[in-house]
């Protein structure tokens, strides 16, 4: 199935991109390979892409980026084994912005949003998607603006983590958060590269100490610990490793 945006969509496409947050249903696409468009399982109620095999790729035409700098880019996924998505320049896909990992979620109508951090130019933009690795079922994805950089973000400003210790004896990594009401959130730890050390593993957040088992010793340096919450939205702090 191919579905081509109209000359008459891409103004106002434009238009809607145009602030803080940059909201793209996944249906959304210019131009596709072999993928299907169908009735949604997450909790929008919207369309969903499905038949991403590897290989498969979704272009975005006309997505106007507002400024220069840092981004996180969320993305809206579900998937039964997991999988690896790369996100490129729409039409060269030589340049490629950067790839994420896709956790296995429970199964194709069970959605978690991921998430990594995107340097980009401003202007109007093609973008495209592609399935290094498919089997996953894709809803949306988004720009947010970064206020300063990957390593300080944090988006979900009504709690906030500290006091991240991992002790590489007992591979665990511990930290404290004062969350106004348990939720359930999805712990990653990337590196300073960039790449997931840890996870995904699925806590409750509440209020006190919080422990994930990390299965390795973490080698010294700066990491990331990042929750992906399952209602929506992200918290991230980084910690040291000495």
């Amino acid at each position: 199935m191919v579905y081509i945006l109209s000359e008459e969509e891409r103004p106002e496409r434009e238009a809607q991109n145009d602030f803080d947050e940059l909201f793209i249903p996944a249906e959304s696409f210019s131009n596709s390979s072999g993928v299907f468009v169908q009735a949604g399982t997450d909790e929008d109620d919207g369309q969903i892409v499905t038949n991403i095999e590897d290989g498969t790729w979704l272009s975005y035409s006309h997505i106007n980026i507002p400024e220069t700098g840092n981004y996180i880019v969320e993305y809206r996924v579900a998937s039964l084994n997991g999988g690896l998505l790369q996100i490129e320049e729409g039409g060269n896909p030589d340049n490629a912005y950067g790839n994420i990992q896709i956790p296995p979620t429970g199964g194709h109508a069970e959605w978690v949003t991921v998430s990594h951090e995107l340097t980009l130019q401003n202007g109007i933009q093609n973008f495209g998607l592609k399935a290094l690795e498919g089997g996953w079922n894709f809803n949306w994805f988004r720009f947010i603006p970064e206020p300063s950089t990957f390593l300080s973000s944090l988006w979900r400003r009504d709690f906030k983590i500290e006091t991240i210790i991992a002790n590489g004896q007992n591979e665990e990594i511990s930290f404290f958060a004062n969350a106004p009401s348990p939720e359930r959130a999805m712990v990653l730890v990337y590196s300073i590269e960039g790449q997931v050390v840890v996870g995904p593993k699925w806590i409750e957040i509440s209020i006190g100490r919080h422990v994930i088992r990390s299965g390795k010793a973490l080698l010294p340096g700066v990491y990331l610990l990042s929750l992906n919450f399952e209602r929506d939205g992200i918290l991230a702090e980084k910690f040291i490793v000495k």
